[in-house]
């Protein structure tokens, strides 16, 4: 019987306490066309034989978020077929954007170094066949050295796989299987005294991956070191410019421009129109997404601010605006007002190839217009 689509990326964690401290392998049997993925996990002491199992589910290509899902495991002596040898208690979940977690306990009975293999049954609310569930395909899992850690070269996938292939579980179903660890003191342990505690090696998807509900999903304590581009899920972050950055542009023409700036604000002091002018110094790459600009106006005139660039190249003297921030004006009566522009063109900034600056119209002294500050607000994807 066919059903809708219901994808759910399934990484198991844990920890079998057998006699003696000992770790699992994790094995995915290989489907045609399939993937194979065998990992071992570090274990716990004194934690008991429970073990922490933590995925993702995903139907019809989204993740399900905030419902009710019931997960029920059970124990087989074999991959397909076989005995089943006992089951665990069925856990309630919510998950977040697909993600959950629950802890799967089968005691130690049927743990004496035969092959063990772990079978989910996975029933959503939108799941219209919710009634009947999902059967998920087994996992083998079997003792294993190397307790303690990780050792280099642990995650494989299997030489006859396409790299990320997924495999077709049962009709109108399929499951894709990346590389997930957890256990309840550590996501990853790796310990080596002469080569790399923990390596990570994707020829498409992500070498190491790593998610925590609470905590840090990757944690240095210590320097990290990156041979490549490093990335971030874009962040917002605000450069402020006070008044006491900004020049008269006529002061070196003109000898004096009378104008009064106390580092809070900017006020022309001439009889007539005077332009000033600030550095700006963004991170390479960064994305500008606003400028604000703070005035206090009693004019029936505008001052206007500026954000311009010039090429390093250029040597005629063109600029290019980028955004540009009028007071309020007209009013006759004193107004104070943050305002904005987001309409920002030549927004990325390349600082190798240009040089930016704010630049600003202040009105004569009879206009009472002050300067009370800028910032420009941008986005970051990398270090600068």
């Amino acid at each position: 019987m066919k059903r809708k689509l219901i994808t759910v990326v399934f990484p198991i964690v844990g920890l079998l306490t057998i006699l003696v401290i000992a770790s699992l392998t994790l094995v995915q049997p290989s489907r045609a066309q399939g993937i194979s993925v065998r990992g071992q996990l570090s274990p716990q002491a004194n934690t008991g034989t429970a073990f922490t199992y933590q995925g993702r589910i995903i139907f019809n290509g989204t993740p399900v978020d905030n419902e009710i899902c019931s997960v029920a495991p059970s124990l087989w002596s074999a991959e397909s077929g076989g005995s089943q040898l006992t089951t665990a208690s069925q856990t309630v979940v919510r998950p977040t954007n697909g993600y959950f977690k629950m802890d799967i306990d089968f005691g130690s009975t049927y743990f004496d170094g035969s092959a063990r293999w772990l079978q989910l049954h996975v029933a959503c609310v939108s799941d219209p066949n919710a009634a009947q569930g999902t059967v998920l395909p087994r996992i083998r899992l079997s003792p294993a050295p190397y307790a303690l850690g990780l050792i280099p070269g642990a995650f494989v996938q299997d030489a006859n796989a396409s790299p990320g292939t997924a495999f077709s579980a049962t009709s109108g179903q399929t499951w894709i299987l990346p590389l997930f660890i957890a256990t309840k003191i550590a996501g990853i342990w790796g310990d080596s005294q002469y080569n790399d505690g923990v390596i990570g090696s994707s020829q498409q998807g992500n070498g190491v991956y790593g998610y925590s509900e609470t905590g840090k999903a990757v944690y240095a304590d210590g320097d990290a070191h990156v041979e490549g581009t490093l990335t971030w899920k874009a962040k917002r972050s605000v450069i402020s410019i006070p008044t006491s950055a900004f020049i008269p542009e006529q002061l070196n023409d003109a000898g004096h421009v009378p104008y009064d700036n106390e580092g809070y604000y900017l006020k022309n002091e001439s009889n007539q129109d005077e332009w000033y002018t600030a550095p700006v110094q963004l991170p390479h790459g960064a994305v500008v997404k606003q400028l604000n600009v703070g005035w206090r106006d009693g004019s029936d005139l505008k001052a206007s601010m500026f954000l311009r660039r010039r090429s390093l190249t250029d040597f005629t003297g063109t600029f290019e605006s980028m955004a540009q921030v009028d007071s309020v004006g007209s009013f006759h009566t004193i107004q104070q007002d943050l305002r904005s522009d987001d309409t920002i063109s030549f927004a990325t900034i390349d600082n190798e190839h240009y040089a930016y600056y704010l630049e600003v119209a202040m009105r004569p002294i009879n206009e009472d217009i002050r300067l009370y500050g800028v910032n420009i607000v941008y986005e970051i994807t990398q270090p600068y």
